[in-house]
């Protein structure tokens, strides 16, 4: 196995899925962990979803990634949301786009890991045009944008030159989006509140990890597979959990607008 890749999906592991595992806190918040059965109640309903959505992108692969991209941005979009319209969206879909643009064969490789082998032009293109779309929108917006923030999109445009798809994927996930979402979470905490939190999403991580590990050893791949596998576990088990994941921290947005 490759171990600059295994370096980074370790860091997406450990420093990335971290502000995922704070959704029971986020649900208790919310009102959905009110008892021991309500909370049994979100984890039974939590771990349904994320399994529907695997088994979606493994019978439809391309509908699943191009989903994917479209919620993603939508998603990381949320970090420069209250600067951008539509919740930040043209921010997602630029950083989303970029690697496209700058590193085409490299996002074609990976791409093709994560459709089994198909071919991965049509999720190239769309990743493309997702790009084109979030900068033309961001020009709308231009005059929101301050210096710090352009500074942040320069900074990671040149990641996207210079680094491998995956790697600009670490450093934006791992160094941006998931240290604001901690952020922003520890700061809703009561102070009694923070280690217990702390203790949550140490073991929702561990659980996670332990997940991919049981897959891994099920599908028992051989050397030559085993970088393919790495990816596909990552990324579709990133899916799969960024879908409840953002439907959560929609429910306790919309409960906070009301």
């Amino acid at each position: 196995m490759d171990l600059g890749l295994a370096l980074a999906m370790m860091l997406i592991a450990l420093l990335g899925i971290p502000h995922g595992a704070l959704d029971p806190v986020v649900a208790k918040r919310a009102g959905l962990m009110n008892s021991s059965m309500a909370g049994l109640g979100f984890y039974t309903f939590y771990t349904l979803i994320a399994a529907v959505f695997v088994g979606l992108w493994l019978w439809l692969p391309l509908p699943s990634l191009l989903v994917f991209l479209l919620i993603s941005a939508q998603h990381f979009g949320r970090d420069w949301q209250g600067i951008l319209r539509l919740g930040g969206f043209a921010y997602g879909a630029v950083i989303l786009g970029l690697p496209a643009w700058l590193q085409a064969e490299a996002v074609h490789a990976i791409f093709e890991f994560l459709l089994f082998g198909s071919e991965a032009t049509v999720a190239v293109s769309a990743l493309k045009g997702l790009g084109v779309i979030g900068l033309g929108l961001a020009l709308i917006d231009i005059r929101r944008i301050t210096v710090q923030r352009l500074a942040e999109l320069g900074a990671l445009t040149l990641c996207a030159w210079l680094l491998d798809p995956i790697w600009y994927f670490v450093v934006y996930f791992c160094g941006l989006h998931s240290p604001r979402h901690l952020a922003a979470e520890y700061q809703k905490l009561a102070s009694h509140e923070r280690a217990q939190a702390l203790r949550v999403m140490a073991f929702i991580t561990l659980l996670t990890l332990a997940g991919a590990l049981i897959v891994g050893l099920w599908v028992q791949p051989t050397a030559m597979q085993l970088d393919a596998l790495v990816i596909q576990i990552t990324f579709i088990g990133l899916f799969a959990l960024t879908i409840p994941h953002m439907a959560l921290i929609e429910w306790e947005r919309s409960i906070h607008e009301r």
